[in-house]
């Protein structure tokens, strides 16, 4: 954090956040500034020095993270990867690593990164990702990559967010910010539960109101000059221009300040993060798994992009997930973060309660969904959210008992048969949009053989789309050789002729990959009476 009120409170005795506050870290840094025009020639480069504004930067570090170095540095060679500046990521590895043992000079910041918005494993290892683990908490910048182990967020410093996430997708706020043990708390804690996100919130707004403010200035500036600069993209400015605005919000504002309002002689700030001993044990166990099956003899050579989803496949496995009151109206489930994790794991997740839902999640058992289900089925559980990370944390389904909730007043029987009547139709339109979807794929197979045999002849296989590949994949084939296309035109006419062979029979041709054209046998003329014989045979099954 960037919060004034976090250096007050560490050098006060007397304040109740003190002693959670006596390992915290600072640094300062040189601000990233968006330069007016005056500070920039034509090309971009520095006409004059700019005005130096320094930021101080508060860094808790997440409980346990020595014992798990020392557990997990013997096991991987570690890395950092991070969307913020170096100069910020090599002050953030001199705290986790003042001696450099650890990470070295492994460091990839978004300087380097390429892109604003998402990481790539191949801008570390390029060619092989057959043995790396990812640890994130965010899964949508790595596109939820099988390497991926996404955690919790660390979040101490409630109510202001993390400052680097502005140069990442925005996301919504919603469970992901619950934590876990929010069931725990007292009812005082979850109305600060509320302000801490209502507080968030009001930050982002004014931040937003900054950076409009910002850009309309910066767009009167590039309006009025005669040659725009072109070092960075209307992006890149952009994002400064809202990394420097939440800076400046946050260091006038001071939500931490705001929100101590309401705890009076209490402490806000709380360290009871666990999960590092969770994910220390996790990642042994993936280590022991890939070595034990690189021991074994004879078996293809391990590969982590396999084992850690079939590991997370576990988990949830047969569990139908509805949320409620958790995931912001208007939002398409399959796109939240918490579907997405738990889809990783094994779970389904569906909208609205069906004849498959097991569980439905909630912190208020008072929600209709909530009530409905306890009507509907008495077989679905009705938990907390914390039974979700509980299982998260520990990559094992644990018992539901201590997080369920109870249902004081079901629906009505009136609510309940209007509920079913909907739930049939919307059963019936479902099977009737299947039944029509495989009668029209059915009359696509038919048409292939409307028109004759024509398009058997090899000299148009050019002019013919692979109905294996999508459109997309046509320019990836445009640089072939003609020799190439005639090629995998045969074996895929072979194929045809060979649907009653052994399975064996069937791959004796290789195909083309994607690495690189693929060389094949019997070219030239031998196509042709090739060509000819298969049209013959092909011809006499369909006749029979």
């Amino acid at each position: 954090g960037v919060d004034p009120t976090i250096a007050e409170w560490k050098n006060d005795p007397n304040n109740p956040n003190f002693e959670t506050l006596r390992d915290v870290k600072s640094f300062t840094l040189d601000e990233e500034l968006v330069l007016p025009l005056m500070y920039m020639n034509d090309d971009g480069s520095m006409l004059r020095p700019p005005p130096v504004r320094k930021c101080w930067y508060y860094v808790k570090v997440r409980p346990g993270l020595k014992e798990f170095f020392a557990k997990v540095a013997p096991l991987f060679e570690m890395h950092i990867y991070t969307m913020a500046t170096r100069a910020y990521a090599l002050q953030i590895a001199k705290i986790v690593d003042p001696t450099g043992e650890l990470f070295g000079d492994r460091i990839l910041s978004r300087d380097e990164n390429g892109s604003l918005t998402t990481k790539s494993l191949a801008k570390l290892f390029p060619t092989d990702q057959s043995m790396v683990v990812v640890i994130d908490d965010r899964g949508d910048v790595w596109n939820w990559c099988p390497n991926l182990i996404k955690v919790v967020p660390y979040n101490f410093f409630v109510g202001v967010g993390d400052i680097n996430s502005n140069f990442l997708p925005k996301q919504s706020t919603g469970m992901l910010q619950l934590g876990r043990k929010t069931r725990q708390k007292s009812q005082e804690s979850q109305e600060l539960l509320t302000d801490i996100m209502d507080n968030e919130k009001k930050l982002q707004e004014k931040i937003d109101k900054e950076v409009k403010r910002q850009e309309e200035k910066l767009n009167h500036q590039l309006a009025t000059a005669e040659e725009p600069p072109a070092n960075e993209s209307k992006e890149e400015l952009t994002k400064k221009l809202e990394y420097s605005a939440s800076l400046e919000v946050q260091q006038q504002n001071r939500p931490l300040a705001k929100l101590q309002k309401h705890l009076h002689d209490q402490k806000l700030l709380v360290d009871d993060d666990d999960e590092l001993y969770y994910l220390m044990g996790t990642l042994s166990n993936i280590h022991k798994t890939y070595y034990d099956m690189l021991s074994q003899q004879n078996e293809p050579e391990p590969n982590l992009m396999e084992i850690i989803p079939s590991l997370k496949q576990k988990v949830f496995q047969n569990c139908y997930f509805v949320f409620s009151g958790l995931i912001p109206l208007g939002t398409d489930i399959q796109r939240s973060d918490i579907v997405i994790w738990t889809s990783t794991f094994g779970a389904t997740s569906t909208p609205d309660i069906d004849y498959l839902t097991t569980h439905l999640i909630t912190k208020n058992p008072s929600t209709y969904k909530a009530r409905l289900a306890k009507k509907f089925n008495p077989q679905i559980k009705i938990v907390h959210p914390d039974w979700i990370f509980e299982c998260l944390v520990n990559w094992k389904k644990v018992d539901e008992k201590p997080y369920t909730l109870i249902v004081d007043s079901p629906i009505s029987d009136e609510e309940l048969q209007n509920f079913q009547t909907q739930l049939q139709k919307r059963q019936e339109y479902l099977e009737e949009t299947q039944e029509q979807q495989h009668m029209l794929t059915s009359q696509e197979n038919l048409n292939l053989f409307a028109a004759g045999t024509s398009w058997l002849n090899n000299d148009d296989d050019e002019d013919i789309p692979d109905t294996a590949s999508d459109d997309d994949e046509d320019d990836d084939h445009d640089d072939e050789s003609d020799d190439e296309n005639n090629s995998e035109g045969i074996d895929r006419k072979r194929s045809i002729e060979d649907n009653h062979d052994d399975t064996s029979q069937k791959k004796t041709k290789a195909e083309p990959s994607q690495d690189g054209p693929v060389q094949h046998k019997g070219e030239g003329d031998d196509n042709e009476d090739s060509d000819s014989q298969l049209e013959e045979e092909l011809m006499d099954m369909l006749d029979d």
